[in-house]
């Protein structure tokens, strides 16, 4: 079966442009989110995507809304960004990485975990247990609105490349997806996966 999958990172928010850490918490996207969301519709459409996943979290909902708003969109907890530490959310990520070693050391080890967190390797092992589930039962062309830790293990999986390699934390320290762009899986039963990241 030929097919894409369309990954979309949630808009803008004003927390992102602040350099917040959000983590689970909630927050709108912004007025240039908005605008985002609108130009990516006007750009790919939702015409040839059968099913829409989404992250519960309000800045990625609010985006599949505006992006897909005609269709059902089907909330997966598994989606969800990642969270370091509930004591972190809503903290500047300098002043993180400045008197938080635990902070930089989540992003280092894929094993680390604090009290009140997850690490990244449970992040991935919830991420892909539902992906290759939402794989295997979606028909057609789908689209998932998420977050960029998200986006970045998948595209790890869909490369083949092991979570706890020194690539893949290559990756998720240096591969920054955009708010403003596509990101496509495109699987081809004679000639294997195609990867597009941050394309128009």
């Amino acid at each position: 079966m030929n097919r894409k999958i369309f990954l979309i990172r949630h808009s803008e928010t004003i927390y992102n442009t602040k350099g917040i850490y959000l983590g689970w918490s909630e927050t709108p996207i912004s007025d240039k989110g908005q605008i985002q969301a609108h130009n990516l519709k006007k750009h790919l459409g939702c015409g040839n995507i059968k099913t829409v996943y989404s992250s519960p979290l309000k800045r990625a909902l609010q985006t599949a809304e505006i992006f897909c708003g005609d269709k059902q969109i089907r909330l997966a907890d598994n989606l969800k960004d990642i969270r370091i530490s509930a004591s972190y959310e809503g903290k500047y990520i300098n002043m993180l990485r400045d008197k938080h070693t635990e902070y930089e050391k989540a992003h280092q080890d894929v094993n680390f975990k604090l009290k009140d967190g997850e690490s990244i390797k449970q992040v991935n092992t919830r991420v892909l247990t539902w992906f290759k589930r939402a794989k295997k039962i979606t028909r057609g062309n789908f689209l998932i609105v998420t977050h960029e830790i998200i986006i970045n293990l998948i595209i790890q999986n869909s490369l083949g490349i092991p979570v706890d390699s020194k690539e893949a934390l290559q990756i998720i320290r240096n591969l920054r997806i955009r708010h403003d762009r596509l990101n496509i899986i495109e699987e081809s039963k004679r000639y294997g996966h195609y990867l597009s990241i941050n394309s128009l």
